[in-house]
């Protein structure tokens, strides 16, 4: 059975919408994927629930309209019209959900003293950026960066506040710019926070196989592992760095919250 000509139509405009659309989609995929939500925090983050909206509006949504007001016989502006609306509609979509990932999208990984905490750009304050060092005023927007806090006395009595606040739901100190220093002058309490990966296995045994998964990914020994607590809004894991260079190696995400360290 042949279909008539203005169906055949609709679903050529549909499929030239949808492979447009689908360009776009890879596109964003690049930069969430590989530039915001990187492996191994992606699983610990919540940007990839955004960018699957995005897949539904942008690949399903808008090649879907096309079908349904595409008209051949139309005059050339009125499709002009249609197709300036389903594009504004996308593309306005796009734009928000590309605003949000961004806003969600982690700009450094900092070792708080005994854990690592996911810093979102959304829970720095922005006037507080000028209390950091002057390499640090300007939030990265590529890949997340590695930091570590300082603690000097003269930063005890802001740090005993920051720490009180963290009772009534208040962000946690890894989001204060003051205290951000390099992570490499951190190695010391990095590796004192550690456990070693075979005390992993034995603390976690229902992540074994993932422990194995990990060990078989990074072509080293157990002994060359540790593993020290992560954070982030959207769950708890153990990052698993390289003890020579305290380097992240892999992550552990944790299907029960982080005790006993």
């Amino acid at each position: 059975m042949r279909l008539p000509i203005h169906w055949k139509s609709k679903f050529k405009a549909s499929v030239i919408h949808l492979a447009i659309s689908v360009v776009l989609a890879m596109l964003a995929a690049g930069l969430v994927f590989f530039v915001w939500y990187p492996s191994p925090y992606r699983e610990l983050l919540w940007g990839q629930d955004i960018y699957l909206w995005l897949i539904v509006v942008d690949t399903v949504l808008g090649p879907l309209l096309t079908f349904v007001v595409f008209n051949q016989r139309k005059r050339l502006l009125e499709r002009f019209v249609d197709f300036s609306l389903i594009a504004g509609l996308q593309i306005g979509a796009l734009i928000l959900g590309v605003w949000a990932l961004a806003q969600a999208r982690p700009v450094y990984v900092v070792f708080e003293y005994d854990k690592f905490q996911v810093v979102p750009v959304y829970l720095v304050p922005e006037y507080a950026l000028k209390q950091a060092q002057s390499q640090l005023q300007n939030l990265p927007w590529g890949r997340p960066g590695m930091l570590s806090l300082r603690r000097l006395p003269a930063d005890e009595e802001d740090i005993a506040v920051w720490v009180k606040n963290l009772d009534f739901g208040g962000p946690p100190l890894a989001v204060q710019p003051k205290l951000w220093q390099d992570y490499g002058l951190a190695a010391e309490q990095v590796a004192k926070a550690s456990t070693p990966f075979n005390g992993l296995s034995e603390k976690y045994a229902e992540h074994e196989q993932e422990l194995q998964d990990i060990l078989s990914r990074s072509t080293m020994v157990p002994d060359q592992l540790i593993g020290v607590p992560i954070y982030s809004g959207n769950g708890s894991g153990v990052l698993i760095l390289s003890k020579e260079t305290m380097a992240v190696v892999d992550l552990l995400v944790l299907k029960r919250e982080i005790k006993g360290w």
